[in-house]
């Protein structure tokens, strides 16, 4: 299976052409070895932690996540837009500074409605991880940070192994841990310490450092006045993109119990897995060839085309594979405990295929500053999921059924969006 695999990435790869897109197979190499020993380790966690365990670590992620939009402004793609070395190494510097005064304003507003928030979300447990939101959430803006300026530098290796550590360290913490202790703490343990680590490992490999130091505010008041289209258009587009994609978690919260997000939070997991890891790959080495095909006025559109065909060659595999042993596979590999996970992963595996495509390749609308119109989809995703999920949670006890229709409905939107971001992209410059 995975010979046939690695024969498509090569064919997809050709297919490309591009000595840029080449550079996909080195970002693969680790990424892809990352599943590997994840699938292997997953059946040893999934029998140390239980379904309570997950839910809650799952509701951190989702809130993590979400945070995390906000505090960066969205201004990580400067760093690989910016034309000169300069400006390029001053974003880097700015957004430093933004991510701290914002970090330390996350912390003063959780500090005295953390129990609050627990309480909505129906698990008392999130009181005291709370707290940690703020550390986590600056450790990501770095490393997606120096990932950007690894992507801007081509060291796609270091991008590459860096992916790599960030999966598996955490494993490696959380079984010895579960095993010893038998609490919940270890997969929050294992988290923390991957994110650490691989801020440190990234930044030791790349060959060009980036700077690490803040910026003054007035350095940084420009960069946010001349970079606004970003925290304008982005930053609302972003988080409400995160939290569409996070609703289902948040209203089963509020519908059942912290045993079902575990649940639901392990079939996300494994579903969203190989097209996070084919997405982290090579979406960044598609990013910087567009920009370059964009700026030296090449067919843009020829770029986009060539990135579906792979992403769809690749992509189908886990799509197929899932969709028709979804069950069978997580009884057996999981434990029977989480045959539900695998009936929910068959539902939403759909949806999952087809958000991938369009995430890969909604770099358009950053590109040619139409944000407005990634904006619309997904207020239109969000208003729509809100609507389906909300009806059917509240009046149908059928979960299979609520989440089937919203697949089926946020996939055809999802492939409209992105035929949309493809009409957008001129064939060359002098048609902008």
């Amino acid at each position: 299976m995975f010979n046939n695999f690695k024969k498509v990435i090569n064919k997809a790869v050709i297919v490309a052409k591009g000595s840029n897109f080449k550079n996909v197979s080195k970002m693969l190499l680790g990424t892809l070895s990352s599943q590997v020993i994840l699938f292997l380790l997953a059946p040893i966690l999934y029998r140390i932690y239980d379904k309570v365990d997950y839910g809650t670590i799952g509701q951190f992620m989702a809130l993590n996540s979400f945070a995390l939009v906000f505090v960066t402004l969205q201004l990580n793609y400067t760093i690989l837009i910016e034309d000169s070395e300069y400006m390029a190494r001053n974003a880097i510097k700015s957004i430093h500074t933004i991510v701290t005064a914002c970090v330390l304003i996350l912390l003063l507003i959780i500090l005295p409605i953390k129990q609050d928030i627990s309480t909505i979300l129906g698990n008392p447990d999130m009181n005291y991880w709370l707290i940690f939101i703020p550390f986590t959430v600056y450790l990501n803006s770095r490393l997606d940070a120096f990932k950007t300026w690894a992507n801007r530098k081509e060291e796609y290796s270091v991008f590459g192994k860096t992916l790599l550590l960030e999966a598996i360290i955490g494993p490696l913490i959380s079984i010895p841990y579960g095993l010893y202790y038998k609490t919940g703490t270890g997969l929050f343990l294992g988290f923390f310490i991957s994110l650490l680590v691989s801020n440190i490992f990234i930044y030791r490999c790349l060959k060009e450092k980036p700077p690490i130091g803040f910026n003054s505010f007035i350095r940084t008041k420009f960069f946010v006045i001349k970079n606004k289209f970003y925290p304008l258009f982005q930053l609302p587009s972003q988080g409400l993109k995160i939290f569409s994609e996070q609703l289902p978690l948040y209203l089963l919260s509020i519908f059942t119990s912290p045993e079902m997000i575990g649940i639901y939070n392990l079939s996300v997991r494994v579903v969203n897995l190989p097209f996070q890891v084919i997405s982290s790959s090579m979406s960044s080495v598609y990013n910087k060839r567009l920009v370059e095909s964009y700026n030296l006025t090449e067919n843009s559109k020829r770029i986009f085309t060539k990135m579906l065909l792979m992403l769809f060659s690749i992509g189908i595999i886990p799509l197929i594979v899932v969709y028709i042993f979804g069950v069978p596979l997580f009884s057996w590999y999981f434990g029977e405990k989480w045959s539900l996970s695998g009936k929910l992963s068959s539902v939403l595996v759909v949806l999952y295929f087809f958000r991938f495509i369009y995430t890969s390749l909604s770099y358009s609308f950053i590109l040619t500053r139409k944000q407005i119109y990634d904006l619309f989809f997904t207020i239109l995703i969000l208003a729509t999921s809100c609507l389906v999920l909300y009806v059917g949670l509240s009046t149908s006890k059928n979960l299979i059924e609520t989440l089937k229709t919203y697949s089926i409905i946020i996939s055809l939107i999802l492939i409209f969006a992105t035929y949309f971001s493809f009409t957008i992209l001129p064939k060359n410059n002098n048609q902008v």
